[in-house]
C-alpha cells in the first residue's frame, strides 16, 4: 500500500567480493530500500564473507536459533538467498538451508529452489 511505500526508508547496504586474504577484497556499498540481508545481519556472524566486519547482526535475529531462520514456501522449509557473495569461490553466493544454518550455493545453477526473503526498514 502507498503508505508503507512512503515509510520505507533508504538503508545504507554493504557488499563485499573478492579474496579477504589478499588486497583484492572490494566492498559495494549503495542506499536501498529493499534489499537482501548478509549472513552476519542473519547469524551474527559469517567467516565466508569479506565485508563481515561492516555490519552487524540485526536486532530481530538476536538470539534466536537455525529454527527461527527458517523460511517456509508453501508450507514447507526452503533454501533462501543472502546478498553475500563466498569468500572461497567466486561462482557461489551465501544462503540459508531449509534447516536455518548458512552455506554456499552456485548462482543460477541452485537457483530453482531458492526464495528470496528482502528486508526493508521503516522510520
Amino acid at each position: 500500500p502507498p503508505e508503507l511505500q512512503s515509510a520505507i526508508k533508504p538503508t545504507r547496504v554493504i557488499s563485499g567480493y573478492g579474496d579477504n586474504g589478499t588486497d583484492t577484497a572490494n566492498f559495494l556499498s549503495m542506499n536501498q530500500k529493499l534489499y537482501l540481508l548478509s549472513g552476519v545481519e542473519v547469524c551474527g556472524d559469517d567467516s565466508y564473507d569479506t565485508a563481515a566486519s561492516t555490519t552487524t547482526q540485526l536486532e530481530y535475529y538476536v538470539g534466536k536459533t537455525n529454527n527461527d531462520r527458517i523460511k517456509k514456501y508453501d508450507g514447507s522449509a526452503n533454501c533462501w538467498w543472502l546478498r553475500t557473495s563466498n569468500l572461497y569461490s567466486s561462482d557461489q553466493f551465501r544462503g540459508v538451508l531449509p534447516f536455518g544454518v548458512l552455506d554456499g550455493f552456485n548462482a543460477p545453477a541452485d537457483s530453482s529452489f531458492f526464495g528470496l526473503a528482502p528486508a526493508f526498514r521503516v522510520g
